[in-house]
């Protein structure tokens, strides 16, 4: 490692620190090994510095200017760099790396040539002011081949690294697995942001609704939040799923608890409207159900496709739930030992450390400082 060490990094985040750790919070972590991390929370009324659990690395609290993407960038870039001081003068400390998941503010990072700037988009229906934020970083990187494709240009480079994974199977720390509830022989689970425009409940309704023989478990929102939406019509096939005998709603799991959890499934679950599958080309949840080794059933992913032993994909959406019947029927066959040791071994190949230590890589390659 010869760039990501003994720098002080600042990294941007549109979602705040939470026990519900996704990338923003795992980059965070991972990078504390040899840096000292500051992780900015979404704008707040005022400024807090807490410490984490981990040792050096540091959640902030702080105020933000609004409206500022109005602004034409040559005022813009003034904003962000004067936000920025502020911010180094509150916590006094000098920035050596600006590493920035958020295009909806601080987002142009021209004035600050003297830092090294990333540009990591992740959220792709985070559009904002993402051509800014890429223009005005040293580094711009994605997780996905077709949002690389659509915003490379010939003078700008957005490289694409895809999602990490945490590894936490078989260490002495990780917590309990959540004990799964039901009383069938099959689990099948899934995990993630319940009441969500994405995700496509009807065909996830269809399939548990006909399988009553398998218990269908979703982590993610709990049944407060989702007896609140009975009366709402765009989730209306979240709420019928909800009432069969055969499906469970524990809540939400943090997120050390989720591989060794994953272990106890048969299968594991991705469902997404077919209007999101070019956002969601390469979801963050397939690397942690890879290192489970059982079989995925998903709709349709990009950056999957004919990779039928890592992961099983329908073309079209009204195909899940045959696809659905096809694994079920075969599911030692599609969990045998060749397959769960494929998958394993592509969310080992993709930690965050070894992601971590390409970015370092590409920052040696393509970033003159």
């Amino acid at each position: 490692m010869k760039y990501l060490r003994n720098k002080t990094i600042l990294i941007i985040s549109p979602e705040a620190w939470s026990q519900l750790h996704v990338s923003k919070h795992h980059y965070a972590k991972h990078l504390t090994s040899h840096n000292t991390v500051y992780f900015l929370n979404p704008p707040s009324d005022r400024f807090k510095i807490t410490s984490s659990e981990e040792k050096g690395l540091y959640v902030i609290d702080n105020s933000s200017l609004r409206g500022v993407h109005y602004l034409p960038p040559f005022l813009s870039q003034y904003i962000t760099a004067w936000e920025i001081s502020q911010l180094e003068k509150k916590l006094s400390t000098k920035f050596h790396i600006i590493w920035s998941f958020d295009p909806s503010r601080l987002f142009n990072l021209k004035r600050l040539k003297q830092k090294l700037r990333i540009a990591h988009l992740v959220d792709l229906n985070q559009t904002y002011e993402r051509n800014i934020l890429l223009k005005t970083a040293d580094l711009g990187l994605t997780v996905t081949n077709s949002i690389s494709k659509k915003l490379s240009t010939n003078k700008l480079i957005v490289h694409n690294i895809g999602h990490a994974c945490a590894q936490h199977i078989s260490t002495s720390s990780s917590p309990d697995p959540k004990k799964l509830p039901g009383v069938n022989k099959v689990k099948a689970i899934y995990i993630g942001n319940l009441i969500r425009d994405a995700v496509d409940w009807e065909v996830l309704y269809q399939t548990a609704k006909k399988y009553q023989e398998v218990d269908f478990i979703y982590f993610g929102s709990d049944e407060r939040e989702i007896k609140k939406l009975n009366e709402n019509k765009d989730f209306h096939y979240l709420w019928e799923c909800y009432q069969l005998t055969n499906t469970h709603f524990p809540g939400r799991i943090v997120a050390n608890q989720i591989p060794q959890t994953l272990l106890l499934s048969n299968i594991q679950l991705i469902a997404f409207k077919t209007s999101f599958h070019k956002e969601q080309t390469n979801s963050h949840k397939i690397l942690e159900y890879m290192q489970s080794g059982r079989v995925t059933v998903a709709t349709y992913t990009e950056d999957f496709d004919g990779n039928d032993e890592l992961m099983v994909m329908s073309e079209h959406n009204h195909e899940y739930v045959s696809l659905f019947n096809k694994v079920l029927t075969s599911l030692d066959q599609f969990n045998s030992d060749g397959r769960m040791a494929k998958r394993k071994k592509l969310a080992q190949e993709n930690s965050y450390e070894k992601k971590i230590e390409l970015i370092d890589h590409l920052i040696a390659s393509h970033v003159k400082k």
